[in-house]
């Protein structure tokens, strides 16, 4: 991956190297985030290929985003099918469904570390970073995918415009303006 995709990861790294005890849990954490706001850079990046918008739009945009009622994971991979016609599997590839698996479990550790409650079994240093590891790979294999098939890996400024004729095309008429967009959110299953 590109210097974006390290740059991205550095302060992991930097708390992986670190040696200090919470270095598993806090790796894990910073991680399973950069994956979540993968997927969102992902979908509001092909938002953006809309000939509606530009950046003049950049604040109404997030706001909509911001308004969009219970916005999960699993909405935005909807979102990027709809928008892209493939699907975040075939973006990840042949690691799909084991790495998916490790998202799902690692969601549930990250919603009871968020609340403040320990996951139902003690989770080792080790364990933490193996997963840290995992949801990496996931976004690794998810950045190229992306890069190759839309033309944008999730990381850098999404509010950018590429030449993809078919993107630019396919999304201008399924979010032609702003409303457009406020129902298409209202709408991700």
């Amino acid at each position: 991956m590109g210097s974006g995709f390290e740059d991205e990861f550095r302060p992991v790294d930097d708390i992986l190297r670190s040696g200090h005890r919470t270095r598993g849990v806090d790796a894990f954490t910073l991680t399973y985030l950069r994956a979540e706001r993968q997927i969102r850079k992902i979908f509001t990046h092909l938002i953006f290929q809309s000939e509606a918008f530009d950046h003049k739009n950049s604040q109404q945009l997030r706001q909509a985003l911001h308004d969009a009622p219970d916005l999960s994971f699993k909405k935005l991979t909807d979102g990027i099918q709809r928008l892209a016609n493939v699907t975040v599997a075939e973006l990840v590839g042949a690691e799909y469904d084991r790495l998916f698996k490790v998202l799902q479990k690692a969601k549930r550790y990250r919603d009871k570390l968020f609340h403040g409650q320990l996951p139902d079994q003690y989770v080792s240093t080790e364990e933490f970073i193996q997963i840290e590891r995992d949801i990496r790979t996931w976004c690794e294999l998810l950045a190229a995918g992306a890069l190759k098939h839309i033309g944008y890996d999730g990381i850098l400024d999404s509010h950018r415009k590429l030449k993809r004729p078919e993107i630019v095309k396919r999304v201008t008429e399924l979010v032609p303006n702003l409303k457009a967009y406020e129902e298409f959110l209202k709408k991700l299953r």
